[in-house]
């Protein structure tokens, strides 16, 4: 805490806010790619997931819930959304559209490769909770391996994953000539 109580709270409540921002705009290629002839399936994703990013921030935003104890639900509040966001769009894709054209519109692979980045990066973040790795191994960890660090980390590769998949979903979309 740099400065006090109530600034710290102000900027970490930014911090998720952010995060949930950066969640949300990440949908658009997804459901884009997911539903390509279908823009009224699309346009409802987008909706559903804008209304979960706002029910996530409104709980953020509850001065309660930027308490260090809390940690553990804002980390289930954010995978919450998280799978939301994306597991279900793809869900109803591979219902709709069979799950080996789902798979090759979207970079199945490297979107997978994304969400297994941020399933570690939301296990750290509930493990820093309890201060894993860092209160088990005092000292160990103070310049490299710090749990905070290891999810920065994991989101970092987790957004490489993705810019990838976003990539082969564009080069697989436009090279197919996909028409509605």
């Amino acid at each position: 805490m740099s400065h006090s109580e109530a600034v710290y709270l102000s900027g970490i409540k930014a911090d998720f806010h952010g995060v949930l921002a950066l969640m949300w705009s990440s949908v658009f290629p997804l459901v884009h790619y997911v539903f390509p002839c279908s823009p009224y399936t699309r346009d409802a994703y987008i909706s559903l997931t804008g209304l979960l990013a706002a029910l996530c921030a409104a709980a953020t935003a509850r001065p309660d819930l930027g308490a260090v104890d809390l940690g553990h639900h804002r980390a289930a509040l954010f995978g919450a959304f998280g799978l939301g966001a994306f597991v279900l769009p793809i869900g109803h894709g591979a219902v709709v559209e069979g799950v080996g054209e789902v798979w090759e519109r979207v970079g199945g692979g490297w979107v997978l490769a994304t969400a297994g980045c941020n399933l570690i990066a939301v296990s750290v973040y509930w493990a820093k909770v309890d201060q894993f790795p860092e209160r088990w191994f005092p000292k160990t960890f103070d310049l490299l391996g710090a749990s905070h660090q290891i999810m920065h980390v994991m989101v970092l590769a987790a957004a490489l994953a993705y810019a990838k998949a976003v990539v082969f979903a564009f080069d697989y979309r436009h090279g197919r000539g996909l028409e509605c």
